[in-house]
């Protein structure tokens, strides 16, 4: 799938949730969540590819913020988690 078509998915599905009842957008964030939780190993090491091809390509600042380890995922998941304790976070 070519990224353009990512993100006009992306960007229909966001519009469906949109019109959801906070309640199922919190229960999504919270799939979300978890789903990141139970892959957070493969997602590390996914990154970790990544960040070798780029090394020597991109600046060190947008290397840095490339870079993803266990800490910075599971932040990532606290965020997640905080959006859905907002009043609406649509």
């Amino acid at each position: 799938m070519m990224l353009t078509e990512i993100a006009q998915k992306t960007r229909l599905a966001a519009r469906h949730l949109a019109s959801l009842p906070a309640t199922a957008r919190n229960a999504a964030l919270e799939a979300i969540a978890k789903s990141l939780e139970s892959h957070a190993a493969e997602i590390v090491a996914a990154n970790a590819i990544d960040c070798q091809a780029a090394e020597d390509e991109i600046a060190p600042a947008l290397f840095a913020r490339l870079k993803l380890d266990a800490t910075k995922l599971k932040g990532a998941i606290v965020g997640v988690r905080d959006v859905a304790k907002l009043a609406d976070p649509v």
